[in-house]
């Protein structure tokens, strides 16, 4: 304990608060920090979201064998870590999500991918852009955005077509319709 001098008063010591420490959560509160955890369900996460899990991972991971509440602890840390997970590979495979740009609707990975494969990029005319989703194929997760474009075809004539791009890390992985 810290004791710091009075000035007026000598013979009185005043006393230094020490800060007190936060009680650790019990299992009943890290149970209901988790519920919202594994319900979790976003459009685009973000490592924010991972930091929410490992403030309820650390406290439970400190439950003793010997608790009561240990196999109950294990079983939500496993279904912890597996949402966690599942989240931390969604972020790493998908990358940020495109933006539709403000005045037309256009994404730019696919404007870049249209200029490198069309026949004549130049007289390609965009006519409706979609909002980029995320979409799951086959369990794996994509940005997709739909265009209906106007082009010309090899012929040399114009078509309109409804086209679907298939994005990740701002890059057209898929292109459907074209």
């Amino acid at each position: 304990m810290a004791v710091a001098p009075n000035d007026s008063n000598r013979s009185s010591p005043t006393v230094l608060a020490s800060p007190t420490a936060t009680p650790k959560p019990n299992f009943s509160e890290l149970k209901q920090r988790a519920e919202p955890l594994l319900r979790l369900e976003k459009e685009e996460y973000v490592r924010e979201d991972l930091r929410a899990f490992d403030a309820v991972l650390g406290p439970l991971r400190e439950i003793p064998k010997d608790a009561k509440e240990y196999v109950a602890a294990q079983a939500l840390i496993k279904k912890l870590i597996d949402k966690s997970s599942r989240i931390a590979a969604e972020i790493m495979v998908l990358g940020p999500k495109p933006k539709n740009g403000e005045w037309d609707g256009r994404v730019d990975p696919v404007v870049e991918y249209l200029k490198n494969n069309l026949n004549d990029y130049d007289s390609s005319e965009f006519v409706e852009w979609s909002p980029v989703t995320k979409l799951e194929v086959k369990g794996e997760p994509f940005w997709v955005v739909r265009l209906k474009l106007r082009a010309k075809n090899a012929f040399g004539g114009y078509i309109l077509k409804n086209t679907f791009y298939f994005i990740r890390q701002n890059r057209v992985v898929i292109a459907e319709g074209l």
